[in-house]
């Protein structure tokens, strides 16, 4: 098998090219796609990690099944990284897209407390 999930998809308006195109990343025999799924599937569910994020993320605007095929990518990516530079895997962290953000997490959090009829002001705190 030469990988469940692939590098990249690459499609266009006209026409969807194949994405074995390029290069395999990761040549990992992983058995049945039951537990390719699922080691995607629990990565993505935690809640205190990065990968749980972006799952929760991406659920919400694509769907479940795309969000947990994107979860498996980033995985086969991150395996790659870590095998090929011989490093540590680093995690993210839950809170990555707050502090990659702030303002559009404080923009959401307006806008959601709006829509339940609060007001709500930020102010930086004086140490």
């Amino acid at each position: 098998m030469r990988g469940s999930v692939p590098p990249a998809s690459r499609t266009s308006p006209s026409a969807a090219k194949d994405a074995a195109s390029r290069p395999v990343l990761l040549r990992v025999k992983w058995g049945e796609p039951a537990v390719r799924s699922s080691t995607g599937c629990s990565s993505g569910r935690r809640r205190d990690s990065y990968l749980g994020v972006f799952f929760r993320r991406l659920a919400a605007r694509r769907g479940g099944k795309r969000a947990l095929v994107a979860v498996m990518h980033k995985l086969v990516i991150a395996i790659w990284h870590v095998l090929h530079d011989k490093t540590v895997y680093r995690a993210l962290g839950p809170d990555h897209f707050t502090r990659r953000d702030p303002e559009r997490a404080m923009r959401r959090m307006l806008k959601e407390a709006n829509s339940l009829g609060l007001t709500v002001r930020f102010e930086p705190i004086t140490a």
